[in-house]
C-alpha cells in the first residue's frame, strides 16, 4: 500500500513540476514581449517629442503666431490622445497574440 501511495504522489509531484515549469516559461516569454512593447513605446514617444520640438524651431513666424492661439493645454491633450491610441494598439496586438497562441 505504501508503494502505491508513493508512486501516485510521485506522479502528481512530477506532473505539478512539469506544469509549473511550462507556465513559468510562458510567463517569462509574455513578460519579455510586454517589456519589448514598452521599450518600443518609449522610443516612439522620444522620437515624437524630438519631431515636434524640431517643428517648433523651423516653422515660419506666421505659423508660430497661429499656433500661439492654441490653448495652453494643447500638448497635454495631444499627449493624451496619442497615449490612448498607443494603448489601443497594444491592446489589439495583445489580443491578436493571445488568439494566435491559443491556436497553437
Amino acid at each position: 500500500m505504501n508503494i502505491l501511495v508513493t508512486l501516485i504522489s510521485g506522479l502528481f509531484t512530477w506532473l505539478a513540476t512539469l506544469l509549473a515549469r511550462s507556465l513559468g516559461i510562458k510567463l517569462a516569454i509574455n513578460v519579455a514581449v510586454f517589456s519589448l512593447f514598452i521599450v518600443f513605446l518609449a522610443a516612439f514617444y522620444t522620437a515624437l517629442v524630438a519631431i515636434l520640438s524640431g517643428i517648433a524651431v523651423t516653422m515660419p513666424s506666421v505659423m508660430s503666431e497661429g499656433l500661439s492661439w492654441l490653448p495652453s493645454n494643447f500638448g497635454a491633450c495631444v499627449s493624451a490622445v496619442l497615449s490612448a491610441e498607443s494603448a489601443a494598439y497594444i491592446y489589439r496586438v495583445s489580443i491578436i497574440a493571445v488568439s494566435v497562441k491559443s491556436r497553437l
